[in-house]
């Protein structure tokens, strides 16, 4: 991913997602024990790399055996109801998760869009797009099978295309309103990042080199190509 990338992901993950400190389980098929943003942690193995002294209780007190850890991984991997987690992962300890994680999601993408036009030379809103996505579905088979056009979009490099088929049915069927609002947030976010693209793939296109393929614009909105104000955008309502 161009080096602009990596900070602007984990921004945006611990925005919409949340950094949650104790494990849990995710929604793949079967659950895997996660931790933080959807940072893998099964097999056990997995997450016993992690450091035992990474972990803490709840409300203090000593240190966390290895056999009080095992119990509780168990305990969250066989989803046993009401069962209070006791342990957190140090925040400072997730940061090598997350750049594990990415850099895994990192290297699929790059094996899913090869070649001179492909991952490695997309814009940079582009790929926090795509990696954003790649969070919900970390493995080509996942990408694949639940986003089959936006995988074909982004092989096409088709940004306005992809943006709208980016977004998963929790943030594209959102409405303002209690507990809506940041998933509403979320969907405004997917579609400017993929705007973003097109500007810069547009601009490129007209004039090459106009603007650094590496060069990040989210949050804010890229210019469009002189002497065009884009091609017409679908909004999903």
């Amino acid at each position: 991913m161009h080096a602009s990338v990596g900070p602007a992901l984990l921004s945006v993950l611990s925005h919409f997602e949340g950094v949650r400190q104790s494990m849990y389980l995710d929604q793949a098929t079967p659950p895997r024990v996660t931790v933080g943003i959807g940072f893998l942690i099964d097999p056990y193995a997995r997450a016993l790399a992690t450091g035992l002294g990474n972990w803490g209780r709840r409300g203090g007190g000593g240190a966390v055996t290895e056999a009080e850890f095992r119990e509780e991984w168990n305990q969250v991997k066989r989803g046993t109801p009401g069962y209070q987690r006791q342990f957190q992962l140090s925040r400072a300890a997730m940061s090598p998760l997350f750049h594990r994680q990415a850099g895994d999601n990192d290297g699929i993408l790059a094996r899913m869009f090869p070649g001179p036009r492909g991952y490695s030379t997309f814009p940079a809103d582009a790929q926090l797009g795509i990696l954003c996505v790649s969070w919900l579905k970390s493995s080509e088979e996942g990408l694949r099978s639940g986003f089959p056009n936006f995988v074909a979009a982004c092989a096409a490099r088709d940004w306005r295309r992809a943006g709208p088929e980016s977004l998963w049915q929790a943030i594209r069927e959102a409405t303002p309103g209690p507990g809506g609002d940041r998933r509403v947030q979320r969907r405004f976010a997917m579609l400017r990042m993929f705007d973003n693209a097109a500007a810069v793939e547009e601009a490129n296109r007209q004039r090459a080199d106009t603007i650094p393929w590496g060069r990040l614009f989210y949050p804010h909105t890229a210019p469009a190509p002189r002497g065009s104000a884009g091609a017409p955008i679908v909004r999903p309502r």
